[in-house]
């Protein structure tokens, strides 16, 4: 159990290289993944290698691999530039009416090549109403039953080329107006709508065998006045786990958000998150908040709260490991070299 403490924290980290922050992180924090921005990546060949390393050491120190994950949707959010292939935003996708498994199969393909293993994709969120919403472009469409066709889609490819795929963002994210890295957005669907709308992409994925999921940090008060998704008991367990027989591993949406900062310090918030059924927690930038986040589930080792929430995760992350090519953990550089053409 000591040893694997540290497997809910999802971090980012500076730079292109295998430095001492990488280091600390896998080696005293014991991370159960890493992930990757724009400014980890120089090109396939430096990606690879920097995979390449930060496994190595993983299987030596931890006796497992990573999680290394990263936001391949496309469009704007799309952290791998050229010679990547540049996917078109979700929007363009589903307006062209194209194959729901074309681009996902590109993508799957490329991230493999270089090491990498989750995706941050799709988003089932549903086009908003409003041409205001920060979210604009980034779904497949107004429509659930759209939404739902190319979200699975990615989901089966993702899965058969052993690609972690994610959905996001539950339950819902696409009525949202403020964006939550700064504030804390406010969903103001009653519960039929919520139900019969936001949740439909997601109901179908979860029944379609959706490994993976990740939270909204925005407000439902038709289903928590208080606490955002991230946060609530009630729309975590209540609604997606047991109302909605999700088995799968939840991933907190970025920790460190202005959205999930006002609910209070950084212990509060990561009581909450576990009480919530997190099983991953997400900090993007800052290696101290991982380090205080450390700290805490240290110190609460031999809470009973604590105990029962990391037993009941485990399981959860172990279907995780199943997904992953365990022959191909360690990239080939090689075939980077001649696929990439460098």
């Amino acid at each position: 159990m000591n040893k694997n403490r540290g497997i809910h924290i999802i971090s980012g980290f500076p730079g292109k290289d295998f430095g001492p922050e990488l280091k600390y992180l896998i080696s005293d924090i014991g991370v159960g993944g890493l992930i990757f921005f724009s400014d980890n990546i120089e090109n396939p060949l430096q990606l690879a290698k920097l995979c390449t390393r930060i496994q190595k050491h993983a299987l030596g120190v931890l006796d497992r691999p990573l999680f290394l994950m990263i936001d391949h949707e496309g469009g704007r959010v799309q952290r791998c530039g050229k010679p990547f292939f540049l996917i078109p935003a979700a929007s363009e996708i589903a307006k062209s009416g194209i194959d729901p498994k074309k681009y996902p199969e590109i993508a799957a393909k490329e991230l493999k090549l270089v090491g990498l293993n989750v995706n941050l994709a799709p988003v089932a969120d549903i086009e908003p109403r409003s041409p205001h919403q920060f979210l604009r472009g980034r779904t497949f469409g107004d429509n659930p039953e759209i939404v739902s066709r190319y979200v699975l889609g990615a989901l089966h490819v993702f899965i058969q080329n052993s690609i972690i795929p994610t959905v996001k963002h539950f339950p819902g994210l696409g009525e949202a107006v403020q964006d939550p890295h700064e504030t804390l957005p406010v969903i103001r669907r009653n519960l039929a709508e919520i139900m019969n709308w936001e949740l439909v992409p997601f109901a179908n994925a979860i029944k379609a065998g959706c490994p993976c999921m990740m939270t909204s940090h925005a407000l439902y008060p038709a289903i928590d006045e208080k606490l955002p998704a991230t946060l609530s008991r009630k729309i975590m367990v209540e609604l997606l786990r047991k109302q909605l027989g999700y088995a799968g591993v939840v991933i907190s949406d970025d920790l460190e958000m202005g959205a999930i900062s006002k609910f209070g310090d950084l212990e509060i918030v990561l009581d909450l998150a576990m009480e919530s059924e997190n099983d991953f927690l997400l900090f993007c930038h800052d290696i101290d908040l991982v380090s205080r986040a450390q700290e805490f589930l240290n110190s609460h080792m031999g809470y009973e709260k604590f105990t029962t929430y990391h037993i009941d995760s485990l399981p959860r992350i172990e279907q995780l490991y199943g997904l992953l090519d365990k022959n191909n953990i360690i990239p080939d550089i090689e075939k980077v070299k001649e696929y990439f053409k460098l």
